[in-house]
């Protein structure tokens, strides 16, 4: 947030946008917890240790859904987390199943939905038995980031799809399902700028969304979300992976060591 909009903000419009209370509210979890266990445990280091784990993005690890999707910054977090524990994979080329992508997400997140992941297929990839079909961990990433990142904006997306009509109201409604209906660009575009009004939508850049509906006269839903996966704008405005062209530099260039992306991993509690 820009320092100078911050001081326009009221006390409370702060609190809402920085989403400070859902910190707040983790650590304060936290620490009763810690106090149960040790009553000697001293709360401004704990406070502070905290906040420097949620400043490094350690503080998604082995959380609830709830609390990992609960803030776009702690979202990012978790797909960068990701990619810090399972970077070896880049580097062997691995291509693996959704249900194994799924098992690899949930030891970070236990209760991780199915249903994200499976969005996370390429356009054009096998709709026979998708659960097995098998994505590399370079296609995998950025079509995991956006889907997490986007959740509601994605949602909101697939039922613009499942219920637009034809331009032309004599003509039957298509029977096509969202992933295979097409729409206009700009018919599109006003009903995503309706649908964001109106629901308060956490959405792209409208710039990159503009760009990436510019790129053909009809747009599908699954060439759409996969134009915005790939998008180096949309990537760097988020800002927590490198580009892909880097991803698939390492598989080129065995001697090149992977880069040391700022995400520290914490250890496992021993009750988990």
């Amino acid at each position: 947030m820009d320092p100078v909009d911050r001081e326009k903000l009221s006390h409370h419009q702060y609190l809402s946008q920085s989403n400070v209370l859902v910190y707040l509210e983790d650590a304060v979890s936290q620490l009763l917890e810690y106090r149960h266990a040790d009553p000697k445990v001293e709360v401004k280091s704990f406070f502070r240790e905290y906040f420097q784990s949620v400043k490094r993005g350690s503080h998604v690890y082995y959380k609830d859904f709830r609390f990992v999707s609960s803030t776009p910054y702690n979202r990012s977090c978790f797909v960068a987390a990701f990619f810090k524990c399972f970077r070896h994979l880049v580097r062997r080329g691995d291509a693996l199943s959704v249900r194994e992508y799924h098992a690899l997400l949930c030891t970070l997140c236990r209760d991780f939905p199915l249903d994200i992941v499976r969005r996370c297929r390429l356009e054009g990839a096998a709709e026979t038995a998708p659960d097995s079909s098998m994505v590399t961990f370079t296609d995998f990433l950025p079509m995991l980031q956006f889907h997490l990142y986007y959740n509601e904006f994605v949602l909101s997306l697939r039922n613009i799809f499942d219920h637009h009509s034809p331009t032309d109201p004599t003509s039957p409604p298509p029977a096509a399902s969202s992933s295979t209906s097409a729409m206009d660009p700009r018919r599109l575009s006003d009903a995503l700028s309706a649908g964001a009004s109106r629901e308060s939508l956490h959405c792209p850049p409208w710039a990159i969304l503009q760009l990436c509906l510019a790129r053909s006269d009809v747009v599908t839903l699954p060439g759409l979300m996969q134009s915005l996966a790939l998008s180096h704008e949309l990537n760097a405005h988020i800002g927590m992976l490198p580009a892909r062209h880097e991803l698939a530099s390492l598989l080129q260039d065995e001697q090149t060591p992977l880069p040391n992306y700022d995400v520290y991993v914490q250890p496992r509690p021993a009750n988990d």
